[in-house]
Formats: structure tokens, C-alpha cells, sequence
């Protein structure tokens, strides 16, 4: 395992997840989702990643098999599996101490709130807001632009519908699809409590910490009303 000379060791300490009027006031509620392929040097980005300020990485690969994800794993420093969550893999989050499971449409209802501090999970309409489930503390709501990784899936929420959902009291709500520089002071202005970056960043491998810094600089910059 190589890190990059510039690298810092990632945070030993979780951060903590934060309530709704704390968003507007810190820089870390951008996540990142891991591209469903094999990346070259992945491990290193990952942690390039995290050192460089995201809040969570998801790590989701729907034709990984454990010893793949264990592969992965070995090869990320321990300092960063804080920050960590990882797709329908309950035994490897508990066993390498993972933040926590990102739990898919297929799992969901396998869920369960320990021992895991944070739980996850993707939501595609509005009024799955109103019925959300107290065992997850994370939803990403897609698509809410034109996924850039997904050709053809297309964002389908209006941004007076966005404005208008109810949003919860508790736990936090992320936008997924098609998010990137473009478009990330919306996602402020729309009031998400942050959001999850796919495409934007694995679009072009070699440029990942760059196009997160890019995105994160306007999410920092942008106000939110």
C-alpha cells in the first residue's frame, strides 16, 4: 500500500453525523460512492479521497464477492474504515469496523440498526421521505439530474418538488445522480443535507481528488440561500 506524497493519514475519529442547521455551517457533507468497476490504484484514491476531506465513502461493488471487498479492504489503511460504509457486507463491517452498511433495494429489509453506528440506503421518490424507516439514518434520493454513469436515467424531480418534499427531522437526506460541479450549488440551494458523488468523480479515474476538491470548493463557497 502507497499513499500519495502529499497524503496525511486519515482522520483516526469518525465525524459525527450532523443535525440539519449544522450542515450550512461545515464542508464535509459530500460522500462518494466507488465505481461499480475495478479501478487501477484504487485503494490509494480511496484514501486520497478521504485525506482530501470527504465525509464517507461507499464502498459499492454489485458484482463484487466478499473476498474481493476483503481484498479491497486489506489494502486501505485501518485509519480510514471510520469512514467507511460498505454494500450488503454486515459481517465485513463489523469484522474490519466499518462506519456502517449502505444497504440496497434487495437488502433493506435485512437491516438492522447494530452494530452498526450508521445505516444507509437509496430511495427514489418523494414520498418514500414521509415513510422512512427509523433502522436507516442516511437516504440517497435519485436520480435528481441526469445520471452521468448511468447513460439514459433520467433525473426526475422538479426543482419545486424537491423544494416542496417534507423533509425529516432526523437523519439526513443526500442527492444522487448526475451531481457535479455543474449543478452542486442547487443541491445547497434545494436544502439536501448533502450530497453523493458517483459519475462526477470516476468519470476520469487519475482525477478523482481533483474533481472532488473542484465540486467541494463550491459546495463550501456556495450559500445556501
Amino acid at each position: 500500500m502507497k499513499l500519495l506524497p502529499w497524503q496525511p493519514v486519515c482522520r483516526k475519529k469518525p465525524q459525527p453525523l450532523l443535525n440539519r442547521e449544522e450542515i450550512f455551517t461545515c464542508n464535509v457533507m459530500i460522500w462518494i460512492i466507488s465505481s461499480p468497476e475495478s479501478i487501477y490504484g484504487e485503494a490509494d484514491i480511496l484514501m486520497s479521497l478521504l485525506a482530501a476531506g470527504a465525509h464517507r465513502i461507499i464502498l459499492r461493488k454489485p458484482n463484487w464477492h466478499t473476498a474481493q471487498y476483503k481484498t479491497l479492504l486489506d489494502n486501505i489503511a485501518p485509519a480510514c474504515y471510520a469512514q467507511l460504509l460498505i454494500r450488503d457486507q454486515p459481517q465485513l463491517a463489523t469484522d474490519y469496523q466499518l462506519a456502517g452498511v449502505h444497504w440496497s433495494g434487495h437488502t433493506k429489509e435485512q437491516a438492522v440498526t447494530t452494530p452498526f453506528r450508521e445505516n444507509s440506503t437509496g430511495i427514489h421518490h418523494a414520498t418514500d421521505i414521509s415513510q422512512m424507516d427509523t433502522r436507516f439514518n442516511t437516504w440517497l434520493l435519485s436520480p435528481v439530474f441526469d445520471s452521468i454513469s448511468k447513460p439514459g436515467y433520467t433525473g426526475k424531480f422538479a426543482a419545486e418538488a424537491i423544494t416542496a418534499m417534507p423533509w425529516p427531522q432526523q437523519g439526513q437526506i443526500l442527492a444522487l445522480g448526475g451531481v457535479d460541479h455543474n449543478n452542486i450549488h442547487l443541491i445547497k440551494q434545494w436544502r439536501f443535507h448533502g450530497a453523493a458523488l458517483l459519475g462526477a468523480i470516476w468519470r476520469t479515474p487519475e482525477k478523482a481528488v481533483e474533481s472532488y476538491q473542484h465540486i467541494q470548493s463550491l459546495w463550501n463557497r456556495n450559500d445556501p440561500t
